[in-house]
C-alpha cells in the first residue's frame, strides 16, 4: 500500500489539495493508496509523555498504525515552514519513532514533494526530510518533486495546471515502479 500524507495540520493547506490530487492519481493507476493528512492530529498533546511508547497519544497511534505500519510506500507531501518542514510532520515522526520504529520506517520507500509560495518550492525542506528519513532507514525516490509558486499551480477553481499534472503523473509513475 502507498500511504500519501499532507504533512500539515492547517485545514484546506495547499499540501491537502496536492495530496488529494496525488491520491486520485494513484487511484487512477490502480495503486493500493490512502490518502492522510497531518490535520487528524489536530486535538494531540505534546508532553514528556509522548516519549512512552505505552502512552503514546491515542491520535499519534491512531495515523501511526492506519498510515505508517501497512504502507510499504509513503508520498509525503510537504509545505515550506521557515526553511523546512512543519513542524506537526517532524514531531509526528519523532512520536512514531519511539514505538516499533523499524515497523515504520526501515526498508520503506519514500517519495518527497514539496510545496511553497516561493521560487524554490521547499528544496530546504526536501533535503532536510531526505536526510532525517533516510536515518531511520528509509530509501528515499531520487525523482523529488519542488513545486514552487503554489499560488500559480493551483487555480482559482481548485484545480491543478495542465504542466504540473503532468510531471506529478510521471513522479507518481515513476515511484509505483521503484
Amino acid at each position: 500500500m502507498i500511504s500519501i500524507i499532507s504533512g500539515t495540520n492547517r485545514v484546506e493547506s495547499n499540501s491537502s489539495k496536492i495530496a488529494k490530487h496525488y491520491h486520485k492519481v494513484a487511484l487512477e493507476m490502480n495503486a493500493d493508496a490512502k490518502y492522510f493528512s497531518m490535520e487528524a492530529l489536530n486535538g494531540a498533546t505534546i508532553n514528556a509523555e509522548m516519549y512512552n511508547p505505552e502512552k503514546q497519544d491515542p491520535l499519534v497511534k491512531k495515523l501511526q498504525e492506519e498510515a505508517f505500519f501497512p504502507a510499504d510506500k509513503l508520498i509525503v507531501i510537504v509545505p515550506e515552514y521557515n526553511g523546512g518542514v512543519s513542524g506537526i510532520f517532524k514531531w509526528f515522526v519523532d512520536a512514531i519513532s519511539i514505538r516499533e520504529k523499524d515497523r515504520n520506517f526501515r526498508g520503506k520507500k519514500v517519495c518527497l514533494v514539496g510545496v511553497a509560495s516561493g521560487r524554490a518550492g521547499n528544496l530546504r525542506g526536501l533535503d532536510y526530510l531526505s536526510s532525517c528519513l533516510q536515518y531511520l532507514g528509509m530509501t528515499v525516490f531520487s525523482n523529488k518533486l519542488p513545486l514552487s509558486q503554489i499560488g500559480h499551480v493551483i487555480k482559482e477553481d481548485g484545480s491543478i495546471d495542465d504542466f504540473t499534472q503532468q510531471v506529478i503523473r510521471k513522479q507518481i509513475e515513476g515511484f509505483i515502479n521503484f
